[in-house]
């Protein structure tokens, strides 16, 4: 509601539609948008958008069609909120979730913050919240909240903070050289598959690999006295390239 600048009623619909928001209690990278988009699709039906914000903890899903969002419906009892009783009832539920992200967003179970927690408009909505816990590889059983949207996904304000495509591509930086197509579409696809066989590194809001030699961060240095090993081929292939 804060980012978005709308009342509860303007943003969540009680009846079904073609868009949900998602928070999924992650870093906004691509391992949510490919894990949740994966469970969306093997559950509900194909055809499933799922539209991740770097560095915010929820999404947006757009569904192929409103027989997916029926079919949601059909499949998941949710958590129906009529009242703050059933609020509190149907979160206790959750007690035994082993998610810290969880425990941060969820208070202890008092009047005065619960009333913190939920706006008194969510309250009144009768909203239907739907909760999945979603296996991700990298950051262990998550619980995911959807919840359907009266908003379309070229309507979010939070998407105009982070639109990639309308990024600026070309800078005048002394130095820097771009090279467009240096590689194949082809040469592109063995890329991604050959670095994904290498294990990742979970970090804040981000995943990264390192090659050869740790890069210590905070002191923004290289430890040249502890190799972690060779490098990979893929990465001298391409320096002979260029």
């Amino acid at each position: 509601m804060h980012h978005e600048k709308k009342k509860a009623e303007e943003i969540f619909s009680e009846t079904p539609t073609k868009y949900l928001w998602c928070y999924h209690f992650g870093n906004g990278d691509e391992e949510d948008q490919i894990t949740i988009k994966k469970f969306y699709e093997e559950n509900y039906g194909t055809g499933v958008n799922v539209i991740i914000y770097p560095g915010i903890s929820y999404g947006f899903i757009e569904l192929a069609s409103i027989e997916i969002a029926e079919n949601l419906v059909k499949k998941e009892n949710g958590l129906n909120i009529k009242n703050e009783e059933d609020y509190d009832n149907d979160f206790q539920n959750l007690d035994n979730i082993k998610n810290e992200n969880l425990k941060k967003f969820i208070p202890k179970k008092n009047g005065s913050d619960i009333d913190k927690m939920l706006n008194e408009n969510i309250k009144q909505l009768k909203i239907k919240t739907f909760c999945h816990n979603i296996n991700f590889i990298n950051g262990g059983e998550r619980i995911v909240f959807t919840i359907f949207s009266r908003v379309a996904s070229n309507e979010v304000e939070q998407d105009k903070n982070c639109n990639f495509p309308n990024a600026q591509y070309s800078v005048e930086v002394p130095g820097l050289y771009i090279f467009g197509d240096f590689i194949s579409v082809t040469e592109e696809k063995e890329l991604i598959e050959t670095i994904d066989m290498h294990k990742w590194d979970k970090l804040t809001n981000r995943r990264v690999q390192h090659y050869g030699y740790e890069f210590i961060y905070g002191a923004n240095i290289v430890n040249k006295h502890n190799k972690i090993g060779d490098i990979p081929d893929f990465c001298t292939n391409l320096m002979k390239s260029i």
